[in-house]
């Protein structure tokens, strides 16, 4: 203990254990505060009964003796923080040229452990510039997950570790498996095991640990995690291939890939979609043991519900194994009843000059129509629009499908692809002109739905004629939103309240499903008005309109004849009115009556007050609303 603080503890002045503690923090110690960070120990002030300290921010920051020795950490000098303190320079360069190396000095630091928040507290804004701090990690990440010293994390909640520097890669590999936090890292670690197998020398006793970890994992886990016990089953497999003294002399009653199948039979089509290609063929080679001989009829029933990987997967396998007529049985149920995947039925298509030859028959067209619709109104089910994509962008589907179809049959399809939803109307016109090409007589049925648009749009006062109505890009882009708001959200939702209303009981008296019904007729009125009007919408910026004359696009002014009062108005598009702001509709009575007039010329105005009087007006001048 330093002579002046053993003076101060023999006078009674200083406590022992303050003093203690000080004779560590002399001039020059490193120390570490809480709140103030990292610091280093300027000077004493025995007489004062204080120390000195410099830290960030903070130079000759003075504590009383008392408080320092209880606030206070001593830092060893290679610690990173008191490096941090003594040569940041230093450190900076090092992060650039050997980034691995700051990590694993930081982490020797904390214990060989550290979450990524509490790595970045001691090393962004100072080691690595908080600006430049993202791009660095993500560099930095790339080389430690190369080097067996580090263990990187997948998620912020799990630790960063620095591994004994004595561990050979094979103890790398196996004590990755042992310590991953969750059977999907620990199926990944066995995935890199087996990868490099022959990194194993003494591979029976290094990989024995492997084993009884999946063994004891599995039974416990697969009713919660099916998929990735599956997963690690498959490492487990691969292994006792790999290394045969691995493999116990007998597997009778030990939990297997079947065992899981048994367990999650109303849940495959779930544990089928999740597995990757090779787990999913090691799957199907595990069914016969799981089912028996029911197994090929399970299979063929997944394909109604499972992605089109998976089925193309399941179908190959059931085509190998001589079970055809159960697959095609499967699907066929699938779509008389309309139960059948999207994903299913884009195999179909693709293979309809070949396994699926039998089940392009006049059902599908029918079929397709409504699985799309079933999907788009369904929150919860895949939005894959592969189905969707195969119509538009396989140019001879259609044609195939209506080769199926007979004159009722066609003029079905046609109807229903008139009110769908699911096309947007550019490709909708694009399908019914392949069905016309097929089907000649459905022009009428098109040509009357376009009649009945154009008639319901002259007595709604909806357009000044047939031809487009002017409108702004603003005002368009709020249509379109306002009708995807409809059949995306709006509909949907309503067609869920009339399921759940139904539920309620005797429809006749059931109030909630009469006014579910009610507000569908709105909702589909609205949706047919809207889509009206964004046909018609011709989308403009104004930009540079005609000021020769008064043209949508224009500013007016004009004074009365009468009684001299000025006025200005904007002539803008067919919804852009905003009588508070003087910015009027082209078809609005004052915005017609203005169209055409040049400066100078006379016109009757309809009156503002909605008595009915006309005032004539002089046009004084006109001018751009918008310039380029």
């Amino acid at each position: 203990m330093n002579d002046e603080l053993q003076k101060l503890v023999s006078a009674g002045r200083l406590p022992k254990m303050v003093a203690n503690k000080l004779s560590l923090l002399e001039p020059g110690a490193f120390c570490l505060h809480k709140s103030w960070g990292p610091g280093r120990i300027k000077e004493w002030d025995l007489l004062g009964h204080r120390v000195l300290i410099d830290f960030d921010n903070k130079p000759a920051h003075p504590m009383k003796l008392e408080f320092a020795a209880k606030s206070l950490d001593v830092l060893q000098e290679d610690h990173i923080l008191a490096r941090r303190v003594a040569d940041l320079d230093g450190l900076q360069v090092e992060a650039k040229e050997n980034p691995a190396e700051i990590v694993a000095a930081t982490l020797r630091c904390h214990g060989s452990e550290m979450l990524l928040d509490q790595f970045e507290d001691v090393i962004k804004g100072t080691v690595v510039a908080e600006g430049s701090y993202k791009s660095w990690w993500e560099a930095t990440k790339k080389k430690l997950r190369t080097d067996r010293r580090f263990v990187v994390p997948s998620k912020r909640n799990d630790p960063m570790i620095l591994r004994d520097e004595d561990l050979t890669p094979a103890d790398a590999m196996v004590q990755d498996f042992l310590q991953a936090s969750n059977l999907k890292l620990k199926a990944k670690a066995g995935a890199a095991v087996l990868k490099d197998i022959g990194a194993f020398k003494d591979a029976p006793e290094k990989l024995q640990p492997v084993v009884d970890d999946i063994n004891a994992q599995a039974s416990k886990a697969a009713k919660l995690t099916p998929g990735p016990v599956i997963d690690l089953l498959i490492v487990r497999e691969q292994l006792e291939t790999e290394v045969k003294s691995l493999k116990p002399e007998s597997t009778e009653g030990r939990f297997g890939i079947a065992s899981v199948l048994k367990q999650e039979k109303g849940k495959l089509f779930d544990l089928a979609t999740g597995l990757s290609v090779a787990s999913l063929r090691r799957v199907l080679n595990a069914l016969p043991d799981a089912f028996g001989d029911e197994w090929a009829r399970v299979a063929a029933q997944l394909m109604n519900k499972v992605s089109i990987r998976t089925v193309t997967e399941i179908a190959r396998h059931l085509t190998a194994e001589d079970e055809t007529d159960t697959l095609l049985a499967g699907l066929r149920g699938g779509i008389q009843h309309r139960t059948i995947s999207a994903d299913a039925l884009v195999w179909i298509c693709k293979e309809r000059e070949g396994n699926a030859t039998e089940l392009f028959s006049g059902d599908l067209p029918a079929c397709i129509l409504q699985v799309l619709e079933r999907d788009y109104y369904d929150e919860d089910a895949s939005r894959s629009n592969r189905l969707h994509d195969a119509l538009l962008n396989d140019s001879e589907l259609v044609a195939n499908l209506m080769e199926l179809c007979d004159k009722n049959a066609a003029k079905s399809f046609t109807r229903r692809l008139l009110g769908s939803p699911v096309f947007e109307e550019l490709n909708r016109r694009s399908l019914l002109m392949r069905v016309v090409k097929i089907h000649p007589h459905v022009r009428d049925l098109i040509g009357g739905e376009e009649a009945k648009k154009e008639a319901k749009a002259e007595a709604d006062g909806t357009a000044a004629s047939t031809g487009p109505l002017i409108v702004s890009w603003e005002s368009l882009n709020a249509k379109k939103a306002m009708f995807e708001k409809l059949v995306k959200t709006d509909i949907p939702a309503n067609t869920k309240e009339i399921s759940v209303a139904r539920e309620h009981g005797d429809l006749r008296e059931n109030f909630e499903f009469k006014a579910a019904k009610e507000k569908q007729a709105v909702l589909m009125r609205m949706k047919d008005d809207v889509e009206l009007e964004i046909q018609r919408g011709q989308g403009t910026d104004f930009v540079d309109a005609d000021t020769s004359k008064v043209n949508i696009g224009t500013i007016v002014d004009f004074e009365n004849v009468a009684s001299g009062d000025k006025e200005t108005v904007t002539i803008l598009g067919a919804w852009d009115s905003d009588p508070s702001k003087n910015i009027l509709s082209y078809l609005t009575g004052i915005g017609d009556a203005l169209i055409g007039s040049a400066p100078g010329d006379i016109r009757e105005l309809p009156s503002t007050d909605g008595a009915g009087d006309k005032r004539k007006v002089k046009v004084l001048a006109i001018r751009p609303y918008a310039v380029a």
